[in-house]
């Protein structure tokens, strides 16, 4: 039919020529022709009407197409920068983080809440000792190898990464999304990454490096959660007193242990399998407090670690004498006092400090033999042995490799990190 505009064209001729043929008309009654005239008037009133509409819509539907085409730009522009948040953002936050600031208009507004969370701390055993001995590129390297393979055991059990803090991962469970669940997927993700330290070890050895323990620290509790700094940088975070409170239980940690808190111990009630109950006192605190090794959880999660085995102290005659230091915040005293090693067993020593230790203290443990005096171990005081006199169990927390030909020579068969 053509455009709109040809369409009253042509209704325009029909009316002029049906005018032509009226006025040519002969015999037809006035009235009849005044009719017709009344007719064809309003058909030409109505097809200028139809017209003026036409032309209306024609307006409309052109705005209706601009305003298509840019709400489709828009939308491209949109996806473009959703996909370079996620593809950039998301590489140091959780996936449910970027999902909520995308998602959420309110996502970017800073403030916060208050929210019951689980957090869980980890870190490497001896890592500052282990990265004296390393180039930069070894010690980075040996670094993302731990952090991709706990990353993949951390998201695959929900756990939002707060931050990477050296050696030490920061996770919460039950924030920003929360579960009801929160306790319990984070006992099953601390066992389901101190079982991944098998791959990290794995990949260490190929690599040239030396293996790694890590001790893990949770703690569930109350939180001020949200995001902190201003409009141009800022960060998804937690933070309150039962963040340093997992901070705390972690320092109490060996490697390849999971100590939980109280109020974790109680939210996940019979599913797990506890190892021994501690009372210790973490620094800062003035009273002890109760903690609990986890040995797994069961359940639907129903991930457990190896059961522990007993290790034989083989007693040393002569004892051997060293030197030792107390290593605080990870700076070592300038105070060395002489001890005697008693016994060795799988990293455990027997040792005699000849003055009070607190348990969990680090230790610097300096060999006095001929040809060591350069020779260095790093342990954590675990119990005292004997009540009356200064006799300690310190299990070895890193051991350099001029140590291990000194260790295999006391009958230390198995010298991987405690």
């Amino acid at each position: 039919m053509g455009s709109d505009g040809d369409f009253v064209s042509k209704e325009d001729a029909i009316v002029q020529r049906a005018r032509q043929v009226l006025q040519g008309a002969t015999g037809c009654h006035p009235e009849m022709l005044a009719s017709f005239e009344e007719l064809l008037n309003n058909f030409e009133k109505l097809n200028r009407k139809l017209g003026a509409m036409m032309r209306i819509s024609d307006k409309q539907q052109l705005k209706i197409n601009n305003t298509n085409h840019a709400l489709m730009e828009i939308k491209e522009q949109l996806e473009i920068r959703n996909d370079f948040i996620r593809n950039a953002f998301g590489r140091y936050v959780s996936d449910e983080v970027v999902h909520s600031l995308l998602d959420s208009p309110e996502g970017l507004n800073m403030g916060g809440e208050k929210r019951e969370v689980t957090i869980l701390m980890s870190d490497m055993r001896g890592f500052s000792a282990i990265s004296d001995t390393l180039s930069p590129e070894q010690v980075m390297g040996m670094l993302n190898i731990y952090l991709d393979e706990l990353t993949d055991v951390i998201e695959a059990h929900q756990g939002t990464i707060d931050a990477f803090i050296g050696d030490g991962v920061l996770v919460v469970f039950g924030a920003p999304v929360h579960r009801p669940d929160h306790p319990q997927q984070a006992v099953a993700c601390a066992v389901a990454m101190q079982l991944a330290m098998e791959r990290v070890n794995r990949r260490n050895r190929e690599a040239g490096y030396p293996e790694i323990a890590m001790g893990i620290g949770l703690n569930t509790g109350s939180v001020v959660m949200g995001n902190i700094g201003n409009q141009k940088r800022c960060k998804f975070t937690v933070i309150g007193m039962n963040v340093v409170h997992a901070s705390r239980i972690e320092s109490c940690t060996i490697g390849g242990q999971i100590l939980i808190s109280e109020s974790t111990r109680h939210r996940c009630g019979d599913l797990l399998t506890i190892n021994q109950t501690l009372n210790v006192m973490p620094k800062g605190y003035k009273e002890s407090i109760v903690i609990y090794e986890v040995g797994g959880i069961g359940g639907s999660y129903n991930v457990f670690l190896p059961a522990p085995v007993p290790v034989e102290i083989c007693p040393l005659a002569p004892p051997r004498m060293v030197r030792c230091a107390v290593i605080q915040d990870k700076q070592v005293d300038d105070l060395l006092w002489p001890a005697r090693i008693l016994g060795v067993g799988d990293k455990l020593f027997r040792l005699h400090t000849g003055q009070p230790l607190t348990p969990l203290l680090n230790l610097k443990i300096l060999l006095t033999e001929e040809g060591n005096d350069r020779v260095e171990l790093f342990g954590k005081v675990l119990k005292q042995e004997e009540p009356e006199g200064d006799v300690y169990l310190v299990a070895l927390t890193h051991i350099p490799p001029l140590a291990e030909a000194w260790l295999a020579a006391l009958g230390s068969v198995n010298t991987i990190l405690a």
